[in-house]
């Protein structure tokens, strides 16, 4: 995941909170290239300074990831921790769905308004447009309502 796709997420209202906690003790480009290593996956956070060889072999490819002095600002902060680097995928999801639910609302308005349409008629011609339910449309401009 880029930085920039990290930081447009994060607006999000599904944007995983330990993800937040990343971009602030890391930073954002570490914490884009942590999602793209670890995303979906715990991951079990060495000692900053591998005193072991298995802890090592963890920080190196941590370094190798991040850079080393963000591997040691990480490790620091959750050392001996098992860390579960969340994929995003609901906050993309919902930024993706975003410009959908804004063009289905304004078809709504636009036939509603503009062209007199029932809600009813409204919603039968969007869900054939959009090939989704009426459930779906229902929820789509329920919620607008109640957000704005």
């Amino acid at each position: 995941m880029t930085p920039q796709a990290l930081q447009e997420i994060s607006t999000c209202y599904s944007f995983p909170r330990t993800i937040a906690t990343l971009i602030d003790v890391i930073g954002l480009e570490a914490a884009a290239a942590l999602v793209t290593a670890f995303h979906g996956r715990c991951l079990s956070v060495p000692n900053a300074y591998g005193t072991n060889g298995a802890g090592r072999r963890k920080f190196e490819r941590l370094a190798s990831i991040l850079g080393q002095e963000k591997a040691v600002i990480f490790c620091e902060n959750y050392m001996g921790e098992s860390v579960y680097i969340p994929s995003c995928r609901a906050a993309i999801n919902q930024l993706k769905n975003k410009d959908t639910y804004a063009k289905i609302t304004a078809d709504f308005d636009r036939m509603t308004i503009d062209e007199s349409l029932s809600s009813e008629s409204a919603i039968s011609h969007i869900c054939n447009l959009y090939n989704v339910s009426n459930r779906h449309v229902q929820n789509i401009l329920t919620n607008r309502y109640r957000a704005g």
